[in-house]
């Protein structure tokens, strides 16, 4: 896999995480917390970085779960309230 290929997973599964955590007028369900509470200590990117990246695919619907998210089941599992 290229570094590509690395970011646009990465993209995809801060996309899929930020759409089964984020709600709408909810501050403690907001963008700024997930990237404070899940986002910034999983893959270490900055809140505009995180910002940029959902912005980048927003157009893409996601049911499932990207494939790089395989190697965190935990994290899936708690999103999924199996935790």
């Amino acid at each position: 896999m290229t570094k590509k290929d690395d970011v646009y997973q990465r993209k995809l599964s801060v996309k899929y995480i930020t759409d089964k955590i984020y709600e709408k007028g909810r501050q403690d369900r907001c963008r700024k917390w997930i990237w404070r509470a899940i986002i910034h200590p999983t893959f270490f990117v900055c809140y505009r970085t995180y910002l940029n990246d959902l912005k980048d695919v927003e157009h893409i619907s996601l049911t499932e779960p990207p494939k790089s998210i395989d190697t965190m089941r935990y994290l899936i599992d708690m999103l999924d309230g199996k935790r």
